[in-house]
């Protein structure tokens, strides 16, 4: 049946207790590897996969579509024309009809056959938790760990309205680590169609219904690659999209503790803007930004006054100051 904006391949059965949701665009060197370790999970209860390409133009698609011939319980959303990541992820994540969904991009994988088990357990043993999640590894493009193991002593309980820790840290973990209760979708804020990414977002809105219980060992790997939407990022480039996320989130819920958090961002940049190089490449973030969203200007003007600053005070008077010194030694 043919969408507007997207192909739906197969109807997916609401007899099934969870949905795999993956998204993909051009990941045709790892697609293969990622959905491969959702086969590969073992359960005692059947499960759907959702498969949402945007439009892929080297061979993901194909490799999505061979794998949905293999198997019975393939659906997909084949996006006609590139709509981008995040209309592409608020309809895949809007699709299923299940109890429970999980998620993954199509660059990662599971690295626990049991995954999805173990995660499904405890929130059906646990109606009051919203959310589940676990450790993950860092890799880069070949597969190889980029850090050690963050497996910690014991699993973590984040309670509700418990967003950051004390340093204003994220407490949200790696989205591809997630099992969540399907109905808290239908209520998430409009919001979510104007923030840059949605996984704060949707983090503190499972933590408004619930709380999230985070299993202490690792059964999935996130990948780093030169094409990964968010680890392609300059460190630079991913605190202003967080100032900017964390600013259209505080102007729906109003809570103190985001303003807080907006605070501390704003002087992580503060203390990264030392040099001219960090200047051009924070004020060519800006412009990307900018263009890719012109109303994100309104968001940006904290950080553009602190960037003007750091210009004039760190670039333009100490070369003032050598140049009058140059001057000084001429005419004596």
């Amino acid at each position: 049946m043919l969408h507007s904006l997207y192909s739906l391949i197969k109807v997916l059965e609401s007899s099934k207790i969870i949905t795999v949701c993956v998204i993909t665009y051009n990941h045709n060197e790892f697609i293969s590897h990622a959905l491969n370790s959702i086969a590969a999970q073992k359960t005692n209860f059947n499960y759907d996969i959702l498969i949402a390409d945007d439009c892929s133009t080297d061979g993901t698609k194909e490799k999505v579509l061979a794998f949905s011939k293999s198997r019975s319980n393939v659906s997909l959303i084949l996006q006609e024309s590139n709509v981008g990541p995040a209309k592409n992820f608020i309809e895949l994540i809007s699709t299923p009809k299940t109890k429970y969904i999980s998620y993954l991009e199509g660059d990662d994988y599971w690295s626990d056959p049991y995954k999805v088990q173990k995660q499904v357990d405890y929130l059906e043993a646990n109606p009051e938790c919203s959310i589940t999640s676990h450790q993950v590894l860092d890799i880069n493009e070949k597969g190889n760990l980029l850090s050690k193991s963050k497996k910690k002593e014991k699993s973590i309980i984040i309670k509700k309205y418990k967003y950051f820790d004390e340093n204003f840290n994220e407490t949200a973990s790696q989205p591809g680590s997630w099992v969540f209760r399907s109905c808290l979708i239908n209520s998430l804020p409009t919001i979510i169609t104007k923030v840059i990414y949605g996984d704060d977002l949707m983090w503190i809105h499972f933590l408004n219904h619930g709380y999230a219980y985070i299993f202490n060992y690792e059964m999935s790997c996130y990948r780093h690659h030169s094409n990964g939407i968010w680890s392609r990022k300059t460190s630079i480039h991913k605190c202003i999209n967080q100032i900017i996320n964390f600013k259209i989130i505080s102007s729906y819920y109003k809570y103190d503790v985001f303003s807080l958090k907006i605070k501390t961002l704003i002087q992580n940049l503060d203390d990264w803007l030392f040099s001219s190089n960090d200047f051009l490449c924070s004020l060519n973030v800006s412009l990307k930004i900018f263009k890719d969203n012109p109303k994100h200007i309104i968001y940006l003007l904290p950080f553009l006054n602190l960037l003007c600053k750091k210009f004039i005070f760190q670039y333009c008077i100490p070369r003032v100051r050598i140049y009058i010194g140059k001057m000084k030694a001429f005419l004596w």
